[in-house]
């Protein structure tokens, strides 16, 4: 195969990826909305975990930092004296120790944002109940 033919299919092929990127979005879109609802709801009812035939939907209690603006977070740092975390990016250890505190205490660094998740497992067909 030339060059030529190698580009042409690469060109094909992403494409193709792209076309189906564009065709899942609304899907994921939709995916995001149902779990922020789940979250909601399952905050509002006090629930950790709820069990379907089907799957077990667990509220995680681990929460995860973002980072939204980098800038912002970076700029936070400097005038804030928290140089040891900030390199020409922010480092790992602020995403782990220093947003997650700010957040947990009320008070999240711009350009960050704490998420939280849950957990879809699955039954096995063999598991469902009747």
């Amino acid at each position: 195969m030339s060059l030529k033919d190698t580009a042409k299919k690469l060109i094909t092929i992403r494409k193709k990826l792209s076309d189906i990127e564009e065709a899942v979005a609304p899907i994921k879109k939709e995916r995001d909305a149902l779990q922020s609802q789940i979250i909601e709801e399952m905050k509002a009812e006090d629930q950790l975990g709820i069990k379907y035939q089907e799957a077990t939907i667990s509220l995680s209690v681990r929460k995860t930092i973002s980072i939204t603006d980098e800038t912002a977070a970076i700029e936070f740092c400097k005038k804030e004296g928290f140089n040891e975390y900030v390199k020409e990016r922010v480092t790992d250890t602020f995403k782990k120790s220093l947003a997650p505190t700010h957040a947990k205490n009320g008070n999240p660094i711009p350009g960050t944002e704490m998420k939280e998740y849950i957990s879809v497992r699955m039954s096995k067909k063999e598991e469902r109940r009747k």
